[in-house]
């Protein structure tokens, strides 16, 4: 669980880099808010706050591919090149699911 949440803040940070733009202020403070409080509580044994917090992040940074799709350019557009190469480490598949396709359509090509 711990890794799975490392890797989604991982993921999760380098998308608001590449894409923050693309975010109305409201969605980047809720994701950031979430982002904030996974990284409270990764360092945490407790695992039940750990996986709330995994959901939360889950949760909001969908929006970020919904922004993605929604500029109608999305075809042309690709994930950050750290999340590519993440993903294209067979010992990072793991990554996989802490930023699933569910959470990142932009990331469902490199799946």
């Amino acid at each position: 669980m711990k890794n799975s949440a490392d890797g989604l803040i991982y993921t999760t940070e380098k998308a608001l880099e590449e894409y923050s733009t693309l975010l109305p202020a409201k969605d980047m403070a809720e994701i950031r808010a979430d982002l904030e409080a996974l990284k409270k509580v990764v360092g945490s044994e407790d695992l039940p706050r750990i996986k709330a917090a995994v959901q939360r992040l889950e949760g909001s940074a969908y929006r970020i591919a919904d922004a993605l799709y929604s500029t109608g350019d999305s075809a042309t557009r690709k994930p950050p090149p750290s999340l590519e190469i993440s993903l294209a480490n067979p010992k990072n598949r793991s990554l996989e699911t802490a930023f699933s396709a569910s959470a990142c359509l932009a990331c469902s090509a490199l799946i």
